[in-house]
């Protein structure tokens, strides 16, 4: 059995020419099919997780005790912003996808602050993430998602 191919098309993605309708598809009970690309998002942002994480130990690893005692602070604020916005973001919620770019703007100007490379990789990890966030098949999701949540709690 083979599926429909759209003419025109190589591989059928439900979200080609829709996505900027507002019409998302959905599986059935009406619940929108997240795309690729808040998948992938959310893969970068387990990776920026890491690199967080790694880069924030090695700082903490590098200093003296008593100059270090912010960073520990630190790594669990980056990690609970981080992970709350991914978790949030999977399920399609617009407010983790706007508490995401805040953050990723504010750890920009991190830049400025002489960070290492690790915590660099993690910065542009996150910038990738929340990019992602933004195309077209990603806004429809949020916006699918929104109405459907909308619609169920009616």
């Amino acid at each position: 059995m083979s599926k429909h191919v759209p003419p025109g098309t190589s591989h059928f993605n439900p979200y080609n020419g829709r996505a900027e309708a507002g019409q998302v598809p959905a599986v059935a009970g009406g619940t929108p099919i997240r795309p690729k690309q808040v998948d992938s998002s959310f893969g970068l942002l387990l990776g920026a997780l890491i690199l967080t994480a790694l880069g924030i130990l090695t700082r903490i690893i590098l200093l003296n005790a008593g100059e270090g005692a912010v960073w520990p602070v630190m790594l669990c604020i980056c990690f609970a912003v981080t992970s709350v916005a991914a978790g949030f973001i999977r399920k399609g919620h617009h407010w983790a996808r706007i508490l995401l770019t805040a953050y990723t703007a504010v750890s920009v100007l991190t830049f400025l602050t002489g960070t290492n490379l690790l915590s660099w990789g993690a910065i542009l990890t996150l910038v990738a993430a929340t990019v992602l966030l933004y195309w077209a098949p990603s806004r429809a999701y949020f916006k699918a998602m929104d109405q459907h949540r909308r619609n169920t709690t009616d």
